[in-house]
């Protein structure tokens, strides 16, 4: 069942002072050339633990220039220069500030390798750090970040139409350090498309009850979670590991969508749930509805049929869950949702549905992938 995900979307950040419309994506430009090793992201990345480095010494009017993507209203901008060991540090520059990203007015002069800007909420557009004059030495630029204080108060919500009716979803940065400030900016931008993009579909696929169905949703991102962790929802309330995020972007939006599963799961009340395959449903929908080029999906297409555990709960249970629906039921992953949701689930629920347990399947499985005779 296919469905329009949204009507409309309507998307706006505040940040601190103001608003701004998040649509266009931050991008680095450096007429200075860069080592093959720290490339100009690095200088925007929200790790001072890398960093961008010139291949040779700044010459006079060279620049790095961060451009945010749409002006944004900042109260603090900082510039860190030079390498964790204390070399490389960018003398005789300067920090100017756009906010048309054409004509530089502010210029703070870099003191010992640093720069610090204050406003009241002026409007910027880019960033740029310039070479006064010719310099004897290589540099490095460690990062370009926005102060906490204007992160703290960063925040989007979001709103549409889905085929049930009206959502609304609200992210907040109240944990987010400040130095994440513009990537984090970007994955708001993913998020929101996810949000209105997945959201139905998961409805669909599970047949979920629209009547209770969450229509808000609050997402955070948290930079203090677990290691393992990468993400966990309570309630209508869904929390995501920055690092996680950062480290990992080829998974965030798997990630979501299995947490977003979560949220339209929902159990509750009496009922035996495996813990085994409450996950698996949620993995199996994100098996489903990654693209078949997603390096996770094609990392659980390659798991041994021998090894495989369907008590696992992740990638094994959603390879065997898909397998065994695409092979006898093409309802099952519904099925099996609506038992769980409504507390009748028991071992007996396979047999009812497909005619054998799990691990008969398991047999099935493997004799089909040609490990077993």
């Amino acid at each position: 069942m296919n469905h329009n995900p949204f009507t409309t979307l309507a998307m706006t950040l505040c940040l601190g002072f103001g608003a701004l419309t998040a649509g266009a994506k931050m991008r680095i430009e450096s007429s200075i050339p860069a080592d093959k090793h720290h490339a100009p992201s690095a200088a925007a990345d929200g790790d001072r633990g890398t960093w961008f480095q010139s291949s040779r010494p700044p010459r006079a009017g060279e620049h790095l220039t961060l451009h945010l993507g749409a002006p944004q209203k900042l109260t603090s901008v900082r510039v860190l220069s030079g390498r964790p060991d204390g070399g490389g540090r960018f003398e005789n520059a300067l920090l100017e500030l756009s906010s048309d990203g054409k004509t530089y007015s502010a210029a703070i002069p870099l003191e010992r390798g640093e720069a610090e800007w204050h406003g009241d909420g002026e409007v910027v557009a880019s960033i740029r750090v310039r070479a006064l004059k010719e310099g004897t030495a290589g540099v490095a630029i460690r990062e370009i970040a926005m102060d906490d204080s204007v992160l703290r108060s960063v925040g989007v919500t979001l709103s549409g139409e889905a085929p049930f009716g009206r959502l609304t979803a609200e992210c907040n940065f109240a944990e987010v350090p400040g130095d994440y400030a513009v990537l984090m900016r970007d994955q708001l931008d993913e998020t929101a498309a996810w949000f209105f993009n997945f959201y139905p579909k998961i409805v669909a696929m599970l047949e979920a009850p629209t009547q209770g169905l969450p229509r808000a949703l609050k997402i955070r991102f948290r930079n203090d979670m677990q290691p393992g962790v990468p993400g966990y929802v309570s309630g209508q309330t869904m929390t995501l590991s920055i690092p996680h995020i950062l480290r990992n972007p080829d998974d965030v939006r798997g990630l979501f969508i299995h947490e977003l599963t979560h949220v339209v799961q929902g159990y509750g009340g009496p009922g035996e749930r495996p813990g085994w395959l409450v996950e698996g449903l949620a993995e199996a929908l994100r098996y489903k509805l990654s693209p078949a080029d997603d390096p996770w999906r094609q990392a659980v297409d390659r798991i041994d049929p021998e090894k495989l555990d369907y008590h696992n709960a992740y990638r094994d249970t959603a390879l065997f869950l898909s397998w065994v629906e695409a092979h006898n039921n093409p309802l099952l992953l519904a099925k099996l949702n609506r038992a769980l949701k409504e507390g009748s689930y028991t071992e007996q629920t396979w047999s009812d549905l497909t005619g054998k347990n799990p691990d008969a399947w398991l047999h099935e499985y493997r004799i089909a992938r040609g490990k077993l005779k």
